[in-house]
């Protein structure tokens, strides 16, 4: 199973630790996902990993939203990076 992304929204950041920006977009015309961080990949050029945001509490973090399939998440990745290497 394939997710579809689309309506990709970019907020540049300006971070010294990786962080290029926050990301928000639509999975399958159903859900709104909101507040992922696009991240570089260490020592990899043009290489980004997705982070799903969390909440803090009593310095324990507690996952808002995430994909618990592999090959979803893979496919939402690779969409996502993809839309955002477009708008470059």
């Amino acid at each position: 199973m394939c997710p579809k992304v689309t309506e990709l929204e970019v907020k540049p950041a300006q971070n010294d630790k990786g962080l290029k920006a926050f990301l928000s977009f639509v999975v399958d015309d159903n859900y709104y996902i909101g507040s992922v961080g696009l991240y570089a990949k260490a020592g990899f050029k043009n290489q980004y990993r997705l982070v799903y945001p969390t909440k803090l509490k009593n310095s324990t973090n507690y996952p808002i939203f995430y994909p618990i399939n592999r090959e979803y998440a893979q496919g939402i990745e690779s969409q996502v990076i993809s839309l955002y290497e477009d708008l470059k």
